[in-house]
């Protein structure tokens, strides 16, 4: 009854709270869907979120015109590019904003390196590496060998970015993030019809609060006060509070409590 795991402490909130038919749709590989979630690529995983909202409106017990879609984390990605051009009744997101995929890794690895105390003389030059990466890595669709190979100075980046491994990042290919730098993210949102909620957790340090509020501002610029951001206080990325950032980066003396975040989303 008291999950640990923010994530399902929240969807657990909201199926019993809002009333809704919830459908959730998992990766491959994930939960008692099949296939594995760590070789599938970006664009194959928004193909089965499409599918998943083509399926959903054929069920009886749905109503088409009142589908709202939720997107958290990577997911709150995939949610403009699923609803651009799509009659939904609203989407959410959280955890997620809308510059490139480059920019976001470049945001995260500059929050990493700040909140984990790296001394401040090795800033600039631990960042100008990851630029240099990230843009024959993302933009130049190279593999981390590739690059190692033509510049061993910026290679050697690699093993102090965050979530890398000989395969892949953060448990996906390499061309699951490459193709995520292609998405055009802002372009989607500028094509959503429906009302938006952007969320963000201010001791998110996986994203950024204008990369958020940059949702509702692109949402706004085309038709006003159809997008809301909010903000919930103290809140990291997994639904639970910290007394602060450098408390949140370590995920030291928290409280799993996504309460704040599910009466915004209610």
């Amino acid at each position: 009854d008291h999950p640990r795991d923010g994530w399902s402490a929240m969807l657990k909130q909201i199926v019993r709270r809002s009333n809704a038919l919830v459908w959730r749709t998992e990766k491959r590989g994930i939960g008692a869907s099949g296939g594995n979630c760590a070789t599938m690529d970006y664009d194959t995983e928004l193909a089965d979120h499409k599918q998943a909202l083509a399926q959903l409106r054929q069920r009886d017990d749905v109503d088409p015109n009142r589908i709202v879609i939720f997107g958290g984390s990577i997911g709150g990605t995939y949610a403009p590019l699923i609803a651009a051009d799509q009659p939904v009744a609203g989407v959410m997101i959280w955890g997620a904003g809308t510059t490139t995929w480059a920019e976001r890794m470049l945001k995260f690895e500059r929050n990493a390196l700040e909140l984990r105390g790296t001394p401040s003389e090795q800033l600039a030059r631990e960042m100008t590496l990851r630029l240099q990466f990230f843009d024959r890595y993302l933009i130049g669709n190279q593999t981390p060998s590739q690059i190692t190979a033509a510049d061993a100075i910026v290679g050697a980046v690699w093993s102090r970015i965050v979530g890398t491994a000989a395969d892949g990042q953060y448990g996906r290919p390499f061309s699951f993030h490459q193709q995520a730098q292609r998405a055009d993210w802002a372009a989607a949102w500028s094509k959503v019809e429906s009302p938006v909620l952007a969320m963000y957790g201010e001791y998110d340090w996986f994203e950024s609060r204008d990369a958020t509020s940059l949702i509702a501002r692109i949402i706004n610029a085309k038709s006003p006060g159809r997008g809301t951001y909010a903000e919930v206080p103290r809140m990291n990325h997994h639904f639970a509070e910290y007394m602060s950032a450098e408390a949140a980066f370590a995920e030291k003396d928290g409280q799993v409590n996504p309460e704040p975040a599910v009466k915004v989303m209610l």
